[in-house]
């Protein structure tokens, strides 16, 4: 179904095909007649380009078709998934293409978008498909653009997190390397010009555990260490690996490694050829 408005600001685009799909199962393998966005909500897909690398992931996520480019797609065998795309030519696209709102499938590092906000997104790709159902072209044109936009900065804003990963990383090795030195991390944040709340968000995503948690658990496998291969007392290791005393760090060491410090080294001892007893590589919960 075609939708069309010839004069206006909103002209310059035609919708040529729309549709919502709970249980989609089609699989397409062709160069598209016209530009489109794809949503998968839910269920998994597979997809390649121009015949290469296959991509497997499921939704929520998104991928932009056009004509410059043979898709192949579709539902995994005995699969199906939710599925609504909107598909639109005219003069209005090239604008998107030069200005980047519209960005090439085969030009991006990866051909598909996780989508962050999946019931907003959701909410938007069917709002466009009513309003193009009741045939409210400017509406629809507006809808979309707003579409484009959103993901534009989704896209943004993930480079721009990539971007602190390699920061992230890098503080991660420091830590690991000293585990014992207090570390500030609202100071670490604004190093990297970002607030405390996104610092601990990211750094969370990035090593699946917050960071003070990063840092007990370092202070942990050098305490592992040092009673293991060293004949210094508890007090002395506790220090080294900087906890406040004795006593709390023999609390802490025997609720994360199900063994007090002294037996610890007792039974690694005894354990020959093994590392640590059972329990060493218990993981410390990402809320401390």
């Amino acid at each position: 179904m075609a939708t069309e408005k010839r004069t206006g600001f909103f002209s310059g685009l035609n919708f040529q095909r729309f549709a919502s799909n709970r249980e989609a199962r089609s699989c397409t393998d062709t160069h598209p007649l016209f530009y489109g966005i794809q949503y998968i909500h839910g269920g998994p897909l597979y997809l390649a380009l121009d015949g290469g690398e296959v991509y497997r992931f499921h939704g929520p996520a998104v991928f932009l078709t056009s004509p410059e480019t043979r898709f192949s797609y579709g539902s995994p065998p005995g699969t199906c998934r939710q599925q609504i795309h909107v598909c639109f030519n005219g003069p209005r696209v090239r604008k998107y293409l030069e200005s980047g709102l519209f960005r090439l499938a085969r030009d991006q590092e990866k051909p598909y978008l996780a989508i962050r906000s999946p019931k907003g997104f959701l909410a938007d790709m069917l709002e466009l498909v009513l309003l193009l159902q009741q045939e409210q072209y400017d509406f629809a044109v507006a809808k979309l653009e707003y579409i484009l936009l959103s993901l534009q900065h989704q896209e943004r804003a993930e480079r721009h997190d990539s971007y602190h990963r390699d920061a992230l990383d890098t503080l991660a090795l420091q830590i690991i390397a000293q585990p014992k030195i207090h570390w500030d991390f609202a100071a670490e944040a604004a190093k990297l010009h970002i607030s405390l709340k996104h610092f601990m968000r990211l750094f969370r995503q990035c090593h699946g555990v917050a960071p003070g948690g990063f840092v007990l658990r370092q202070r942990l496998y050098r305490a592992c260490e040092l009673l293991a291969q060293e004949q210094l007392p508890v007090k002395t290791v506790a220090f080294e690996c900087g906890f406040a005393n004795e006593f709390y760090f023999s609390r802490i060491f025997r609720k994360y490694m199900l063994f007090s410090p002294s037996a610890y080294r007792s039974r690694h001892r005894a354990l020959t050829g093994s590392s640590a007893p059972d329990g060493y590589n218990k993981p410390i919960p990402a809320d401390h």
